[in-house]
């Protein structure tokens, strides 16, 4: 289902930011029911605007309590698994992908709040998919996790807001999570 963009759509998403939506009363009378039509509504935000990617998105979860949204990747399920069941009692959507292409298809099919990725994936590294998303104009939080502590630095340098190094613990997670704004 596709929808027009009727003025009263057009004129409530002109100029989208994050602070466009402090007027929930006016954002809801234009969307009406905002969880029926939330992909077609956010195509129309970026299609209207050429508004970066997610400012819809953060509106919906501020005001309809939607979950936000986490890709985790990792070449290792189990990897993946642990920081997804960490992550959900936090209050997040988790998904999880195995290599850079896997995330890539996701990345362009969802709406991420958060990506943590592991710096040695299958078929590439952490850096190259981090580049890559910087490239699709995704502007969500990332967190790079890798075993060698000494790529810290590299890490926040090509496009990371935080990292962790091996083994990870809760207690390194919850920090990353704060240093962030996580808010879940």
């Amino acid at each position: 289902m596709f929808l027009t963009p009727s003025p009263s759509i057009t004129n409530a998403l002109d100029g989208c930011s994050e602070n466009i939506f402090s007027n929930v009363n006016r954002i809801q009378n234009v969307f009406g029911f905002i969880n029926f039509c939330f992909k077609d509504c956010f195509s129309i935000c970026l299609q209207e605007t050429g508004a970066k990617k997610g400012c819809l998105r953060k509106y919906l979860i501020v005001s309809e309590g939607i979950m936000e949204k986490v890709l985790v990747v990792d070449d290792e399920q189990d990897i993946c698994i642990l920081i997804s069941k960490f992550l959900q009692t936090h209050g997040a959507s988790t998904d999880y992908a195995l290599n850079i292409s896997e995330a890539l298809v996701k990345a362009t099919t969802e709406c991420y709040e958060l990506f943590i990725i592991d710096l040695n994936l299958a078929g590439g590294s952490g850096y190259d998919l981090i580049a890559k998303l910087k490239e699709m104009k995704i502007t969500s939080k990332i967190i790079l996790i890798s075993a060698h502590d000494s790529e810290a630095r590299n890490a926040l340098e090509k496009g990371a807001d935080y990292f962790i190094a091996k083994p990870l613990s809760r207690n390194s997670l919850n920090e990353a999570l704060q240093n962030i704004n996580f808010k879940n």
